[in-house]
């Protein structure tokens, strides 16, 4: 028995050597025999043998070790006792511990695409000595040298070289300094950037740069975040969080690009701009300078740099980037075709890297082992052959099918296509033949008879095509409807959900109406997404009608008011009318465009800017602005109509106008009449009235019973401007009943006895009767700068008859001064109104002086004959002169 036991490994066994040698038939009790020629080793029984107390165990406990194997009878072969006498399984116990200590292997740079090298040795010259000796490898080909270097050091080297002699090349990032880019959901956009470093960082990860995403049309934020991570081996290990920042979360891998990649600085495609030192290509025009830095004007067709096309270089439908595109794709189509065929392969060369450790000596059977006399046979047990072999005949059986069911094809085009002409040739034969067999059935018919009975089988015809088309008829119609109805309820700013009311209302009309058709009713479509869906389409298309008829237009002018809507968010609302050259006038609301934050003349500018790139709209066409008049919009250096200005300066030296809301500055010239003691009673006693349920119902109760035409008072809103006209006319014509009401709910009405009072509020109502009318010609749709200056001019004119007719003691045109005359006993005198008319007129003056500066071209637009040819632009003096 051997003192000692050595482990033996066959590959792809590990078998402990913990067993015993033995011939068949041979006792377990008896001696092992070191003699090897049997051919075969077996283990010891394992029952136990019964021995004295001082018989000591030779036995070692064996270890136990998993192995797959091939051949479960590998066991008895010669290959075992050739193995007992190498010692090379010893060291290859070893290697792997070997292996796991040694270093990764450091990856190899990526390759420098250099465009052109003049002098070929001495380029060589240079990255030798830049790689201090180190290998590197060049190829070449038409668009230049492929250089591959050996080391991250080497491959530094040689960029900082290149940029320094202002080389024309392009090359990748480096392994090793790529960050793990990661996705973040769910979490709030708000969430700070530092927190979320914090965060990982006491995860164990420390990131790199943290970005929020905002959308795509909206560009408001959303609850995604892009991580780039240092590299590190724990650093798919960020995949396990779930919880970040008190907020559930998912962190996943960002999608991948399936397009050619395209760089924003030389627009070639494969590489990107961070590492790209190619002259630069303007993505518009195609010439030799930066993209931003283009002053090419946007109405004039773009140049790509790519193919000359009319388009710019990052379009879609470019040729070139179509052919890249192409191949993009076909790589990788035939990379994942490559990956499908390397599973077998992969197999294979696991069989052989398993069965590389063993000996050379050829496999036995069992038979073979155990009869020693036996000739040696191998025996094919590769099964990566037979896959190799069935998937050769495989491709051989496709190949032969298709070259078996193309003629097949073409043969039943061919015999389709005559089928179809046999099928036609006689068609006038048939009919022919059809006629003449049911002749004398329609002879009989002549005259008009004849034709009401050919009206009649024409009117069968079409109710058998009606059978096809009624259905597709219908649907069109129902979902037209649907668009119709939603235009509707988003124009009457009606829920969403109340397109299932106007439905059932259409179904009760038709079951009473028009029962037959009820289907056809029951098919229209107005669920709340869907009102909401049909509402968002009708958007869409009309940014795209506008986006379409931009190019056409020759100037536009946009007006900005910026308020605050019921959620407490500030909205700005921009306002856009433009003319062609057919003088035909485009007015929309461009766009509503929340603002989240401040809303500062800056935050203004960008907003209102963005929005015009977004529509394309060019600044040198822009002719005029309008604004609410806040400090925010019209400031002189920090304002948003300044900084609109400094930026049109940038691209053209050009001027546009400004000018504050016309509506708003009417209101704010009637704030210089100053009557303030008489609004103030109006209002205490209308809310008195209006405020109280009880109050508003007993007074209306009381005007039905005086059989009057009114049914209550409105009420006086201080933002609403025509509602102080309203209040006041309305106030004055129920004075008296007012008065009566509120005497019996024991109020102070002194007021209203007294005359002194009641003279300026007959004043009042009478003046601020004049200025609604006013306010409402200045509103409404499709309004010209022109007509605006012609009422305010108009305006301007009736105050100073106003004046004159006040001093005069003429009330023809104050009725309400003129009645309260008549209905006084002593004589009233209205000359010290003319003074308000006066003042009202003064401020006219100050807050339209910017229409002054502008009625020569009022009066070129509206009359040109009456203009004289000097006080114009000289560019027009001469067509003027002609016209």
């Amino acid at each position: 028995m051997p003192s000692q036991k050595s482990k033996t490994v066959v590959s792809p066994l590990i078998i402990s050597k913990a067993r015993i040698q033995s011939v068949p038939n041979r006792s377990p009790n008896q001696s092992l025999n070191s003699d090897p020629s049997d051919g075969w080793i077996t283990p010891t029984s394992e029952k136990r043998t019964i021995t004295s107390p001082s018989t000591p165990t030779s036995r070692p406990q064996a270890t136990k070790k998993v192995f797959v194997t091939q051949n479960r009878f590998s066991l008895f072969s010669d290959t075992i006792d050739a193995s007992e006498n190498n010692p090379e399984p010893e060291k290859m116990e070893q290697e792997p511990e070997h292996l796991e200590n040694s270093p990764a292997p450091t990856k190899p740079p990526p390759p420098i695409f250099i465009r052109v090298v003049n002098d070929y040795k001495a380029f060589c010259d240079n990255i030798k000595q830049l790689t201090n000796g180190e290998p590197f490898v060049c190829k070449s080909s038409i668009k230049g040298i492929k250089l591959s270097t050996s080391s991250p050091d080497s491959y530094r080297s040689v960029i900082k070289f290149l940029q320094s002699n202002k080389a024309a090349f392009h090359t990748y990032q480096l392994k090793q300094d790529r960050s793990f880019r990661i996705v973040i959901r769910n979490l709030h956009h708000s969430t700070p950037i530092k927190e979320i470093e914090k965060e990982l960082l006491a995860l164990g990860h420390m990131s790199r740069n943290i970005t929020n995403v905002l959308h795509r049309t909206t560009k408001q934020p959303l609850p995604l975040f892009f991580v780039d991570l240092e590299p590190d081996i724990n650093n798919k290990d960020v995949f396990k969080i779930d919880h970040l920042y008190y907020t559930k979360i998912k962190i996943e891998e960002p999608r991948p690009n399936n397009q050619p990649i395209q760089c924003l600085r030389c627009q070639g495609f494969g590489h990107t701009k961070s590492y790209c030192n190619h002259p630069p290509k303007c993505v518009r025009c195609g010439d030799s300078h930066a993209s931003d830095s283009c002053v090419k004007p946007t109405d004039q067709p773009a140049t790509c740099a790519l193919c000359s096309g009319a388009h710019p270089a990052n379009y879609r439908g470019c040729p070139v980037f179509k052919k890249i595109q192409s191949v993009h794709h076909l790589k990788r189509s035939n990379s994942t075709q490559a990956n499908l065929k390397e599973v077998p392969s992969n197999v294979k060369s696991t069989n052989v890297n398993t069965t590389s450790n063993m000996n050379t000596q050829p496999k036995k059977s069992y038979a073979q082992a155990t009869t020693s006399d036996l000739p040696s046979q191998d025996i094919p047990t590769n099964a990566s052959q037979n896959h190799d072999q069935l998937a050769h005949q495989m491709a051989l059986f496709l190949q032969n099918f298709q070259s078996t069911i193309n003629p097949l094809i073409s043969l039943l085009t061919t015999l389709i296509e005559k089928l179809i002409f046999v099928i036609s040739v006689p068609k006038l034969y048939n009919i022919k033949r059809h006629y003449e067999q049911h002749k004398s059935k329609y002879d009989q018919y002549e005259g008009l008879l004849r034709e009401e009975k050919l009206k009649e089988f024409i009117s069968g015809y079409k109710k058998q095509q009606i059978m096809f088309t009624k259905i597709p008829q219908e649907n069109e119609a129902a979902v037209k409807v649907s668009y119709v109805l939603s235009e509707l309820i988003a124009k009457h700013s009606k829920p969403f959900t109340e397109g299932d009311f106007i439905k059932t209302c259409l179904i009760k009309t038709a079951e009473i109406i028009c029962p037959g058709n009820l289907k056809a009713f029951q098919n229209i479509s107005l669920t709340r997404n869907t009102v909401a869906e049909r509402i968002t389409e009708l958007a869409c298309n009309l940014n795209n009608q506008i986006k379409i008829k931009i190019p056409t237009f020759e100037y536009f002018s946009i007006a900005c008011d910026e308020s605050t809507d019921i959620g407490g968010t500030a909205q700005l609302a921009v306002f856009f009318r433009a003319c062609d050259m057919e003088f035909n006038i485009f007015e929309e609301l461009l766009e509503i465009i929340p603002m989240f934050d401040t809303t500062t003349g800056e935050d203004v500018f960008v907003s209102v800017f963005e929005l015009l790139k977004k529509y394309d709209l060019p600044l040198e066409k822009l002719s005029s602005v309008a604004t609410d008049g806040a400090p925010s919009m019209t400031g002189k250096n920090k304002g948003f109509v300044e900084r609109l200005q400094k930026k049109a300066n940038e691209y053209v030296e050009h001027k546009f106008h400004r000018t504050h809301c016309i509506i708003h500055q009417e209101v704010l010239c009637t704030k210089v009449i100053n009557m303030a003691h008489v609004i103030r009673p109006v209002k205490q006693m209308v809310n008195f009235i209006r405020s109280r349920g009880l109050n508003q119902r007993q007074f209306s109760i009381f005007l039905n019973d005086l059989e009057s035409e009114y049914s209550g008072l409105p009420y006086f809103t201080e933002v609403r401007w025509l509602s102080c006209s309203t209040v006041l006319e309305r106030f004055w014509k129920l004075k008296d009943t007012i008065q009566i009401f509120l005497e019996s709910k024991e109020q102070d009405v002194s007021v209203l006895s007294d005359p002194m009072w009641l003279q300026d509020l007959s004043f009042m109502v009478d003046i601020t009767k004049h200025l609604s009318n006013l306010n409402l010609k200045l509103q409404g749709k499709n309004q010209i700068i022109t007509a605006i200056n012609d009422h305010v001019k108009a305006f301007k004119c009736k105050l100073d008859l106003f004046k004159t007719q006040l001093q005069n003691e003429d009330l023809t045109h104050f009725p309400a001064c003129m009645t309260y005359t008549k209905i006084n006993n002593d004589p009233i005198s209205y000359k010290k109104y003319s003074e308000k008319i006066m003042c009202l007129k003064t401020e006219f003056e100050n807050r339209f002086q910017d229409f002054q500066y502008l009625e020569n071209d009022f009066a070129l637009f509206t009359s040109p004959f009456s203009i004289d040819a000097v006080n114009v632009s000289t560019h027009i003096q001469m067509e003027l002169i002609e016209i």
